[in-house]
């Protein structure tokens, strides 16, 4: 799932590119999310580091991913990761 091409625009030239995210793509066999960034790089997290919130019983549903907020968020079903801590717990290609 990726931004609308209106909305990458807009994140490839904020200032703080680097720090949002324009798409993701889950790759279900080896479970990790490959996470791409409006500066053109690209990172992956793997499932396990998504974990389910404590408190709220909310898991990561891999099967419904998207990007929001503009791109300082990822949404996976109800669950919620901001960019920033993506950023600081991904792996780059």
């Amino acid at each position: 799932m990726f931004l609308n091409l209106s909305q990458i625009h807009d994140a490839r030239t904020a200032p703080n590119a680097k720090e949002l995210l324009i798409g993701v793509l889950q790759d279900h066999f080896i479970k990790r999310v490959a996470l791409y960034w409006a500066d053109a790089s690209v990172s992956y997290i793997n499932y396990s580091k998504l974990t389910p919130i404590n408190g709220r019983g909310l898991a990561p549903d891999f099967y419904h991913a998207s990007v929001i907020d503009c791109g300082q968020t990822l949404l996976l079903g109800e669950y919620e990761a901001a960019s920033s801590w993506l950023k600081d717990n991904s792996t780059k290609l």
